[in-house]
């Protein structure tokens, strides 16, 4: 019992340091000029990794003061302030919306940007996003 412990907890860190990483990556790059980032988040987990990016953020309750909404759950009324989704089902409910999301789907990570939307919104195409970028009409 004690050996699979000793597996377990380690991939467990592993994964989740990776996680923040890319969290860290992304919102540097949609960012890139910004001192302090403001992001309505919905799921306590998700914020936890975003704090621990390092990155100067400042989160809100308030949806309309937001620069971008990180979801991983559906919301009534959400303005017009771009979505990153942490889930697959918010890119399916805000298919307008959502500039891209990291989820995790049949156990593999995906991360993917669509390039119309990101535009729309006004974030740069940073070379770091361009290999997930899918084009949208």
């Amino acid at each position: 019992m004690r050996l699979i412990w000793l597996i377990i907890v380690p991939l467990w860190l592993l994964a989740n340091s990776s996680e923040v990483a890319i969290y860290k990556e992304i919102l540097q790059s949609l960012f890139p000029k910004s001192r302090t980032i403001t992001i309505y988040v919905d799921d306590k987990a998700e914020l936890e990794n975003l704090e621990k990016t390092g990155l100067s953020i400042r989160f809100t309750d308030d949806i309309a003061k937001a620069r971008l909404l990180w979801l991983k759950y559906a919301h009534a009324n959400i303005g017009d302030v771009p979505i990153f989704a942490t889930h697959y089902s918010i890119i399916r409910k805000y298919p307008k919306r959502v500039i891209g999301g990291f989820y995790w789907k049949k156990g593999r990570p995906t991360i993917i940007f669509y390039k119309q939307r990101l535009l729309r919104y006004g974030f740069p195409i940073d070379k770091n996003i361009q290999p997930f970028l899918e084009e949208t009409r």
